[in-house]
Order: structure tokens, then sequence, then C-alpha cells
């Protein structure tokens, strides 16, 4: 049995990439509702959250926590875990492309037509990137 199953609805266009523990987690991914499972035979939630908008990427893995865009124009962090919330970064546009990680930073597009890249542990602005040939869900075209 897969650990990932494929999204439940058509607003969500990619599938998310495992992390790589012994404990493997999931993300099951509705309109505007993410639960992180086990993998099992008998799926059981370990924690949920809910947005105020549409999930419309896969969330990122990085040092033990996943970041999620959502459509409501934020960026959000949890401990991939225990589900805890760790912070919410907020654009000016819907988040539809998924978050990437490097050493200390988090990087997403966002409708507002920026590269936002923020702290990957307080979720601070580092700097952003405003580009007239910018896709929010994919790099530069």
């Amino acid at each position: 049995m897969p650990c990932w199953r494929p999204p439940v609805t058509p607003a969500c266009w990619s599938r998310p990439k495992p992390p790589r523990s012994s404990s493997h987690t999931g993300l099951l991914v509705s309109a505007k509702t993410a639960s992180v499972v086990q993998q099992r035979s008998d799926v059981q939630e370990l924690w949920s959250f809910e947005c105020e908008d549409e999930l419309r990427s896969s969330p990122y893995f990085h040092n033990g926590n996943l970041y999620i865009g959502c459509y409501d124009n934020n960026l959000y962090a949890f401990n991939a875990k225990s589900g805890d919330f760790l912070w919410k970064y907020p654009t000016e546009g819907g988040i539809s492309g998924r978050p990437a990680a490097f050493d200390d930073l988090v990087y997403v597009g966002s409708e507002d037509q920026r590269l936002h890249a923020v702290t990957a542990n307080r979720g601070k602005l580092a700097w952003t990137y405003r580009g007239r040939h910018f896709r929010p869900s994919g790099g530069l075209r």
C-alpha cells in the first residue's frame, strides 16, 4: 500500500513527496483540509489543519517540518510529527505551487508575481523577487 494517496479534488494538482523516515507520514488533501496519516492498511489521522481557502499544491518536507502554501495567500509551517503550528507567512496573492527549501530558507511563489524567501524557523521575510515573467506555480518562463 503506498504511503501517498492521490489528491481527492481537482484543485490539488501534484503529488507530495514522502518524507524519508522510518515512520512515513503522508498528506491527504481535500479542498481546505490536510491530514497527516501513518502508512497502514487502516489509515488513521495523526493531525490535520484547516485553512481559509483551497489547497492547490503539495506540501514540502524539510528538517522535520511541513511547509504548505494555500490559496488564502499564506504559507504555513507545521511540525511534521506532532502537527504543531509553527508560523504563517502572508503574501499578497494565492499560492498554487509547491514550496521548496534550502538551508535555512523556504521559497514559495505567489500570484502577487513574487518569489518569497522566508526563514524556515520563524517565517520571517528574507527577500522577495518580483518579475513580470514569474509563474507562481513553477518558476520563470
